[in-house]
């Protein structure tokens, strides 16, 4: 699997309280179950909040999510793939801890 951020963009109108930023990704190889975005803001530790959520839909390979954030504040996204097994989001994938696939 291969999880490749293809860009990170505000869109308009923009506020002085809201942020729509728009992340766009792309998967190859075998999908995963879905794909988590965290947005950690200056101030934060380890991957940050859980913003988004996002089903994989094969074949589908590129997405486009759009998550809010508060305005005027520095972030880091981390886009996550993840696996599920019954309704339990694994530790890992392939042997590796699921962190060393975020980007």
């Amino acid at each position: 699997m291969q999880l490749l951020l293809t860009g990170i963009k505000q869109l308009p109108p923009i506020t002085p309280t809201t942020a729509q930023v728009q992340v766009s990704f792309e998967i190859h190889g075998i999908l995963p179950d879905i794909v988590q975005i965290f947005a950690k803001n200056a101030a934060g530790n380890g991957m940050g909040a859980l913003v988004d959520k996002v089903d994989m839909s094969p074949p589908e390979i590129k997405y486009d999510e759009i998550i809010t954030l508060q305005a005027g504040i520095p972030y880091t996204i981390h886009v996550c793939p993840r696996t599920v097994t019954g309704q339990i989001l694994d530790d890992q994938i392939d042997g590796e801890y699921w962190e060393s696939y975020c980007v």
